[in-house]
């Protein structure tokens, strides 16, 4: 299950936004085709909101994509130097300490990997958005 905004402005937000953030979100309840089970499910849509908009109110970041699979959601970010990511995990761990999440950083400046994800799966912005 993906999704991903239709609307983003590639070309301007890569010169400033050169961090990707990869935000894993490992289930405590899944069904067995990966996916949260219903009833847990339902209890995330303030956690994913929270996740997605981590950063983006403050123009320190943007939600480029958000896949679900394997009994786990990905978030992937783009950010700003200045984005405090250790502060939002702690914040995290705080706010949602039930759940366990991985926070991943690495400099991707062209945003390649984004660019090659969409080559791979053919996403041409044509999809759905938060």
């Amino acid at each position: 299950m993906l999704r991903y905004p239709i609307s983003i402005d590639y070309g301007r937000l890569e010169t400033s936004l050169p961090i990707l953030l990869t935000v894993t979100h490992k289930f405590r309840e899944r069904q067995a085709s990966g996916l949260p089970s219903k009833s847990y499910n339902s209890t995330l849509a303030e956690f994913d909101s929270a996740v997605i908009d981590v950063f983006n109110n403050q123009a320190l970041g943007v939600t480029v994509l958000v896949e679900t699979f394997g009994g786990n959601r990905a978030y992937y970010k783009y950010i700003s130097p200045q984005a405090d990511v250790a502060a939002a995990r702690a914040r995290f761990s705080k706010d949602f300490q039930n759940e366990e999440l991985t926070w991943e950083t690495r400099p991707d400046p062209k945003w390649t990997f984004l660019q090659t994800y969409k080559n791979d799966f053919g996403l041409n912005g044509s999809k759905q958005t938060k």
